[in-house]
């Protein structure tokens, strides 16, 4: 048996050395990257009004709507519930009291609002239209540029 030359020993370890440093390249791309939130556009097009307001968050999460950012009609602050909007999506790890929120509402009654849910593609005959998930987003440039082109040309600013 011959023994290897030290030329290919050290071309060997110099390619596990960069695989290593690769690697742990792409670990910390992983973990130091951004994940920005994605506006779902079915849920903003389907919605009676996008919102903007502070969050209280306790036992229930509510949005107390400040700025109506479009509306389908003419909409105040003042005619959402006084306590805010109740939000019956899970928690984010972003959502704290005084955190600034949007969110697309839906009328369900004169005088009560809901977060318009994300509307399934295919209805089904067991579970309906309506009964997707309805997340609210943080208020960041990021989520403000997604909502721009989704703005109805008749909407109310």
């Amino acid at each position: 048996m011959t023994a290897p030359r030290s030329s290919t020993v050290w071309r060997m370890r110099a390619a596990q050395t960069a695989m290593i440093v690769w690697a742990a390249a792409m670990l910390y791309l992983v973990a130091t990257s951004a994940n920005p939130p994605i506006v779902s556009r079915p849920q903003v097009l389907s919605a009676d009004a996008v919102v903007e307001g502070v969050l209280k968050v306790g036992a229930e999460t509510y949005l107390r709507p400040d700025v109506v950012m479009w509306s389908r009609r003419p909409l105040n602050p003042s005619d959402f519930p006084e306590n805010g909007i109740l939000i019956t999506d899970q928690k984010a790890t972003w959502m704290k009291t005084g955190a600034r929120a949007i969110a697309p509402v839906q009328e369900a009654a004169p005088g009560r609002y809901r977060v318009q849910p994300i509307p399934f593609e295919v209805e089904s005959k067991r579970t309906g239209p309506e009964t997707g998930l309805t997340p609210i987003y943080p208020a960041t440039k990021v989520v403000l540029r997604q909502l721009e082109p989704l703005a109805p040309k008749k909407a109310t600013p």
